[in-house]
């Protein structure tokens, strides 16, 4: 691609863009809020560009939740590789936290566990 497509960022390019089995473009990344493993595509004609997988969106932390508090919360948002701790319920709620990771990139992960006192 000439530009960078929603979720990768474009470095110094180099390796190997020939349409076979040693296709293996180098210099992308993914974009801040994304995570993954990228994966270009070689592409489908002679002279077409070829294409990238592996980023997705990172879960969201939730904006407002009655009960919770985020303001220690720490650890991965990828969504693959969701690893978020440190929720504490909120003064006036008590409970064992569980951090769930988001169904769909982009969406906030989910907190369980606290209930008002």
């Amino acid at each position: 691609p000439s530009s960078a497509p929603t979720g990768y960022t474009k470095g110094t390019m180099g390796g190997d863009l020939s349409k076979g089995s040693d296709f293996a473009p180098t210099g992308w990344t993914c974009a801040s809020g994304y995570s993954g493993t990228i994966a270009p595509l070689v592409c489908t004609s002679a002279g077409g560009a070829y294409t990238l997988a592996g980023c997705e969106a990172d879960c969201t932390e939730p904006s407002s939740v009655t009960g919770y508090d985020f303001s220690s919360a720490s650890g991965s948002l990828a969504k693959t590789g969701f690893s978020r701790d440190g929720v504490a319920c909120d003064t006036g709620y008590s409970g064992t936290v569980t951090e769930t990771v988001c169904t769909t990139g982009g969406n906030p992960y989910t907190v369980t566990g606290c209930e008002a006192d």
